[in-house]
């Protein structure tokens, strides 16, 4: 019978080891590259991501499921209301050509710049001042959650 690792992943960058957690049968190569790919994630926090899709691949034996992107920041992340159309730029992980960015419950026309870089266009005239939550959309696979920022226009 194959080792038994618990394994549970509390932040996409962070895989972690917790009881409690589902049980995942490995072979006793899988345990061996789990534990190297695990010795390099927390040597060196650049190999994360990269270690955390290793480790995905592992533990769903390599069965094709999409990662979840991950959304680390907005440029902007505020813009004036009535400024007509803007661009505004996602950056994180897990980016395909098929992503889309939403913008509250609005699809924009998304353009894939890298594998980390998102632009969606949105129409400001007659935004309501306020927060939006934005989203990326891989699929059916969600993001996180961030909050984009419409302000008013200065009278």
């Amino acid at each position: 019978m194959p080792p038994t690792l618990q394994f549970a992943v509390r932040d996409p960058f962070h895989p972690v080891l917790k009881s409690g957690s589902p049980t995942i049968q490995l072979t006793p190569e899988q345990d061996q590259y789990v534990k190297a790919i695990l010795d390099i994630c927390c040597s060196d926090s650049k190999f994360a991501q990269k270690a955390y899709a290793a480790l995905f691949l592992v533990l769903t034996n390599g069965e094709e499921e999409a990662l979840p992107p991950v959304i680390t920041s907005l440029v902007p992340d505020t813009l004036v209301t009535e400024a007509g159309l803007v661009t505004i730029t996602v950056r994180g992980t897990g980016f395909t050509a098929d992503s889309v960015i939403m913008h509250d419950a609005l699809a924009l026309i998304t353009t894939m710049n890298s594998d980390v870089e998102l632009s969606g266009i949105v129409e400001s005239i007659g935004m309501a001042a306020g927060s939006v939550p934005i989203t990326v959309n891989n699929l059916g696979v969600v993001s996180n959650t961030m909050n984009f920022t419409w302000t008013a226009p200065l009278p």
